[in-house]
């Protein structure tokens, strides 16, 4: 079996025995597989995290986990906090040549470092405080970067992962609907997830991120789209893959 196929085999395996795992992180996977992301991260139910352990260690990557305590701040929007909360999980970092300690530092120190050791495009990296800023809008923040709310391209997509489907850009916070970075980003993550073979999980994540979605005035995000709500639909363009 390639190395690729084995790594990205032994962590999906990891990851379907984790009920908390984010299924938007799937194609996260897939990409750090072929290289194509130096590092993953994970926030799973802290019981959950000795399966990526385990993972890694058969792999032989690097890896790190601390545990960690969120604080909702609205829909779709939690914050790790230094406090207890009731809310308790693990962080596991696995990397490729990144140092799992610095990335785990970073996550809970400096966000732009952290970007940069997950391969995030810089633009995007930069702007995340823009949506920290208003956490529990951050939906409706993004929304309006978008210059057509009725023709957004699918692979800009990050609403997609916060109804519960996968879409095309992981865990990544793209600065604008319009970025060409966050659109390069996601076509690499889904061309791995294809040259893996598990066309049927690319073509879900795919199909999640052409569903239009609305914002409701409180910032939950809502599929199918409500009528009459700010709606945003998306297309595949002829660029696409």
């Amino acid at each position: 079996m390639p190395h690729s196929t084995r790594l990205a085999a032994t962590l999906l395996e990891a990851a379907a025995a984790c009920p908390s795992f984010r299924p938007c992180a799937l194609l996260e996977i897939a990409a750090f597989s072929f290289s194509e992301k130096p590092s993953l991260r994970f926030v799973v139910a802290p019981d959950e995290e000795t399966h990526f352990r385990s993972a890694a260690d058969s792999l032989g990557l690097k890896w790190a986990s601390a545990p960690v305590y969120l604080e909702p701040e609205g829909h779709n929007w939690f914050s790790i906090v230094s406090r207890r909360t009731n809310n308790r999980r693990s962080l596991v970092v696995v990397t490729h040549d990144v140092s799992p300690s610095s990335l785990l530092d970073a996550e809970t120190r400096d966000s732009d470092l952290a970007g940069s050791y997950l391969g995030y495009p810089p633009c995007c990296v930069r702007a995340f405080a823009r949506l920290t800023a208003s956490p529990g809008k951050w939906a409706q923040v993004l929304a309006d970067t978008a210059r057509d709310k009725s023709s957004i391209d699918a692979r800009c997509n990050r609403f997609a992962a916060e109804w519960g489907g996968i879409g095309l850009l992981g865990e990544l916070f793209p600065c604008s609907l319009e970025c060409n970075e966050a659109r390069g980003y996601a076509d690499r993550l889904y061309m791995a997830t294809r040259r893996l073979g598990l066309h049927r999980l690319a073509d879900k994540a795919r199909q999640d991120s052409l569903l239009p979605v609305s914002i409701s005035e409180s910032g939950e995000i809502l599929t199918p789209a409500l009528p009459g709500a700010d709606t945003l639909s998306f297309i595949w363009n002829q660029s696409s893959h």
